[in-house]
């Protein structure tokens, strides 16, 4: 039996820089990008999980990110 528990927390995530992907690639994200990235997030159309265990993704989701914000 699983019981739904609804709490909000802003929690940091990204910020610019230089990152390897998890197939080895490279990619730069200035401070422009992240803030469209966190403009463009859509919950209801693409809702992101919220996981333990990168680089294990999507499973299981402990819930789901309400947006973004940039600071």
């Amino acid at each position: 039996m699983s019981k739904e528990i609804t709490t909000s927390k802003w929690v940091e995530v990204f910020r610019p820089g230089s990152f390897k992907s998890m197939n080895g690639s490279e990619a730069v994200f200035s401070s422009e990008d992240v803030t469209a990235i966190a403009e463009g997030y859509d919950a209801g159309g693409a809702p992101a999980p919220v996981v333990v265990g990168h680089p294990k993704h999507d499973d299981p989701a402990f819930g789901w990110v309400k947006g973004f914000s940039v600071s």
